[in-house]
């Protein structure tokens, strides 16, 4: 005999009817807009994207950035607000920005952010971290690849490449003294000069992946360390390979860097004595930490498919031994 079915209250029942009737207008705006071109937003995703001060905040006392990786919840705590106010952006939901604001935090833990302290960027495109450590009298080396290289021609055509110090942006300082704070200068990071010693920070953002191989990706990380005076900090963000902690892209223009190989560089980094800080992947809390961004990549753009993996930014924070 079949156990007797609990009736549904009507509350439920009038739930689930509604819900039947919305289905086929919720599949129809999902493929109108997946259909949609490069420079316009989806509707549904739109008040998702840019995020207002009205919009759901946390707590300040909440802990920040407590993930390796980028997560939702990252965006709507103060002080990520107060991190992109210093670099000029205001706050949406993509992952380079949480790279930036990642940088930047951990290097502000780290007290190595101070009046003459010496900073050094790899691979420093275009981007505002020079400008605003120079705005916080630092002096800055910042570096990015040497026009010869292949690599470097094809990131100029977008516009991602520097080729000297008027390309940098100069953030509250204006261009005189922006010169007397920061060098530019090319910089291999397969190969870096051995004159680029005894900094107190070094760091790079979406760089490290573009070597050539996983290998040599790992190698940069643990050859920056040697650019730092002893004490000093050097905090990498990448990407990393959210699919599979086993298949990735290892070579080519782009590689994905698994978990494994993030936390054996960390612990090859540990061997020779010096701290990393701890690579944590925590669970999704938020809604959009799910959402899966795919070409030509006009969405919210915290997870992106790319390569045959979904992937994410992530970060290493490494003191060197002193």
């Amino acid at each position: 005999m079949a156990a007797p079915t609990k009736k549904l209250s009507l509350p439920t029942r009038i739930l689930i009817a509604a819900l039947d009737r919305m289905m086929p207008l919720i599949r129809h705006r999902i493929q109108r807009d997946n259909q949609c071109d490069n420079a316009q937003f989806p509707y549904w995703l739109q008040t998702t994207y840019a995020i207002s001060p009205d919009v759901l905040r946390l707590d300040p006392d909440t802990p920040f950035m407590t993930s390796s990786a980028a997560m939702a919840r990252d965006f709507y705590h103060p002080e990520f607000r107060r991190l992109c106010d210093l670099i000029g952006s205001d706050v949406h939901l993509h992952r380079k920005l949480w790279e930036f604001v990642f940088i930047i935090h951990h290097a502000l833990q780290s007290s190595v952010v101070r009046p003459g302290a010496r900073g050094l960027a790899f691979g420093v495109g275009r981007e505002s971290l020079p400008a605003l450590s120079a705005e916080m009298n630092m002096r800055i080396t910042a570096t990015d690849a040497p026009h010869t290289l292949e690599a470097a021609a094809a990131w100029s055509l977008g516009e991602q490449h520097s080729a000297g110090l008027d390309a940098l942006p100069c953030g509250r300082l204006d261009r005189a003294t922006l010169a007397e704070r920061l060098e530019w200068r090319p910089c291999d990071m397969n190969a870096i000069a051995p004159d680029l010693r005894g900094y107190d920070l070094c760091w790079s953002s979406c760089a490290l992946e573009h070597l050539g191989s996983i290998a040599l990706g790992l190698e940069f990380i643990v050859n920056s360390v040697e650019c730092l005076a002893p004490g000093g900090v050097a905090i990498h963000t990448t990407e990393l390979n959210l699919s599979s902690n086993r298949e990735t892209v290892e070579s080519g223009e782009t590689v994905l860097f698994r978990r494994r190989d993030l936390e054996a560089v960390s612990e090859r980094l540990r061997a020779a004595g010096h701290s990393v800080m701890p690579f944590r992947v925590e669970p999704d809390s938020f809604v959009m930490d799910s959402f899966v961004d795919t070409p030509p990549y006009p969405r919210p753009h915290l997870r992106v498919a790319l390569l045959g993996h979904v992937s994410t930014s992530a970060g290493l924070v490494i003191r060197k031994a002193g």
